[in-house]
């Protein structure tokens, strides 16, 4: 029993380095980003390029939020008893108000035209719940059940599964074509 004891010790010990080193490169980060969009972004832009370095930031920084949003899921995990499906449920409802909230103050008066026409309710509904929110609850379930890298790492390989699939389900004409253009 004392054994592990000492071993449950040396993996809360080893959790806490990395949520430290983590907080190192997030930091980091952050720094590099913050000083490539000081860098990037100039008055001597014209709309077009602005609109690049825009898109290129918001794609970085986009990145660096779904590595912070696995990593404090891990921390989540093994600090406080929540659920997967708890985390994807608040994530998803912060997220989602906080999207209508900056909408509404937008768009104001047309925030609700995507709703007027009910063709779009089932797209939509399937959308959410076989779309985003099974996503979110996967990734976050792999989390749960071992880590945050593996968790990113099954996500991202995932497209090339996919793409296996549909050639043998599909074709068998271009399948070396295919198979070559993902790798």
């Amino acid at each position: 029993m004392a054994v592990l004891e000492q071993v449950h010790q040396l993996a809360q010990i080893n959790q806490i380095d990395r949520i430290k080193s983590s907080r190192f490169h997030l930091i980091l980060c952050f720094v590099l980003l913050f000083s490539l969009s000081v860098s990037c972004y100039n008055k001597n832009m014209n709309h077009h390029q602005k609109k690049i370095v825009k898109g290129t930031l918001y794609s970085l920084l986009s990145g660096l939020i779904w590595g912070i949003c696995g990593i404090l899921g891990e921390y989540f995990f093994t600090h406080y008893p929540v659920s997967s499906g708890w985390i994807t449920s608040m994530r998803l409802l912060v997220a989602g108000s906080l999207v209508l909230g900056l909408s509404a103050f937008q768009l104001r008066t047309r925030l609700l035209d995507i709703w007027r026409d009910k063709k779009n309710y089932l797209p939509f509904l399937a959308y959410a719940i076989l779309g985003i929110f099974s996503v979110q609850f996967f990734f976050y379930l792999c989390v749960e059940y071992s880590n945050a890298t593996t968790a990113t790492i099954l996500q991202f390989i995932s497209p090339v599964f996919l793409s296996c699939f549909t050639i043998e389900l599909f074709t068998r004409r271009k399948l070396r074509l295919q198979l070559c253009s993902m790798f």
